[in-house]
């Protein structure tokens, strides 16, 4: 693993939650503490970030130290206080069950409670903080991702139980055509929509899935158009923020399908990031239905052992 470095008091509070949860996860005894935290941000020096100054001639110099230590130690306890409100919140939005979120709670200290290797929070947590590119050679942190996200979305539309349909278009699609128009319309004709892509689009051959990185659908018995679909994609960039609006399935299906669908394809935007509260309407707004770190564990629990075998390898 790559080194863990002190945080900032200044940094966002998901920021340093993740900090404290990866603190117990390269710890010997599985642990971390509000101890740990305290003497991070101290020894990183930017205690000052969250702190005010008092006027010289308002208090003398012997005065001015003790109150800058309490304040300071006011406002780092502040800081802490606010990482361990976020783990509680994390707690609740993994669904609270089955171990979802691995990590027992405590007054002072967090403690795992899941082994790493089976559990998909930790793949978000890493992919999240180090980036899709700090597995081994040969492993593919995105695609995992993508494929992560997939089983994610089937669970919430109901999963196989109420024959929910996915379509992972995302590229390079090993298990699906590798050409664009091709890929379009096996997609087509197993959604039972669309009718398949447009021939007069020169610029298909060239094209690798357009911004669109899975499909999911709910059937009905009688397999007549009008029913519901959802595009998906997703991102490990930091700035994910920046990819909010790039799938857009009305245009996408103007764009390169024969028919449109008789419903349009809701959007749904996934992230292995852990997204601020006061972010999320803004997400939701720009990006549909959106999966964050939390949500994709929630809905992860049926995930196949081949996957949660891949994801745990990477």
């Amino acid at each position: 693993m790559s080194v863990l470095i002190a945080p900032s008091a200044s940094d966002p509070t998901v920021f340093l939650a993740d900090w404290f949860e990866l603190k117990a996860l390269s710890s010997d005894d599985r642990n971390s503490s509000r101890e740990d935290f305290v003497c991070a941000i101290q020894i990183a020096g930017t205690v000052e970030d969250i702190t005010g100054y008092v006027e010289e001639d308002e208090i003398d110099e012997e005065s001015l130290l003790v109150e800058l230590e309490e304040s300071t130690g006011e406002k780092i306890e502040a800081v802490a206080d606010a990482v361990f409100e976020e783990m509680g919140d994390r707690y609740d939005s993994c669904g609270n069950l089955y171990n979802s979120y691995p990590f027992s709670l405590h007054q002072n200290f967090i403690q795992i409670i899941s082994e790493p290797e089976e559990s998909v929070y930790f793949f978000l947590l890493l992919l999240s903080f180090f980036g899709r590119h700090a597995g081994p050679k040969g492993t593919d942190g995105a695609r995992l991702f993508e494929l992560l996200a997939m089983e994610a979305a089937t669970a919430y539309f109901g999963g196989a139980g109420a024959s929910v349909q996915n379509y992972h278009f995302g590229w390079p699609r090993p298990s699906t055509p590798t050409n664009f128009r091709n890929a379009i319309n096996d997609m087509c004709g197993r959604i039972g929509e669309g009718k398949g892509c447009r021939i007069d689009r020169p610029t298909s051959g060239d094209m690798k899935d357009a911004k669109l990185d899975l499909a999911v659908w709910l059937p009905f018995s009688d397999e007549r158009e009008g029913k519901l679909i959802a595009f998906g994609q997703g991102t490990t960039a930091k700035k994910w923020a920046d990819k909010l609006t790039e799938l857009q399935p009305e245009p996408f299906c103007s764009m390169w399908l024969l028919d449109n669908p008789a419903v349009c394809p809701v959007r749904l935007f996934f992230v292995p990031h852990r997204i601020e509260r006061d972010q999320w309407l803004y997400a939701a707004r720009l990006g549909g239905i959106v999966f964050d770190r939390c949500r994709l564990t929630s809905h992860s629990r049926t995930v196949s052992d081949e996957l949660l075998e891949k994801c745990a390898d990477w």
